[in-house]
């Protein structure tokens, strides 16, 4: 064996899922998450239930450092990090104008 065995996990791993895009790269957790079927499954040809979206965006919501290998996430959310992002480009209110623009 070449390397650790988490590092030959990660190569055989990312040789098998990995993309072609330099910009992206699969990072993965140890211990993972266990994700249980019947938290995702549902009927296609019917609107996805409420269940599968909450649980589908507590995946997604996870942020993590740009590691291949990492412990856990780095506790920031995804929303949070949009949020934030919105506020620095968007124009804070001035409550002094909004109220004087209601009483016109």
């Amino acid at each position: 064996m070449s390397g650790s065995f988490v590092t030959e996990l990660y190569s055989k791993l990312n040789t098998v899922i990995g993309g072609d895009n330099p910009n992206q790269f699969l990072c993965m957790t140890i211990p993972g998450t266990v994700i249980s079927e019947e938290s995702f499954k549902y009927d296609v040809k019917q609107d996805k239930p409420l269940r599968v979206v909450a649980n589908e965006s507590r995946l997604a919501n996870k942020l993590f450092d740009p590691v291949q290998v990492t412990g856990a996430d780095n506790g920031r959310l995804l929303t949070t990090q949009y949020k934030t992002a919105l506020d620095m480009l968007s124009p804070r209110m001035n409550l002094e104008i909004m109220q004087a623009k209601i009483h016109l």
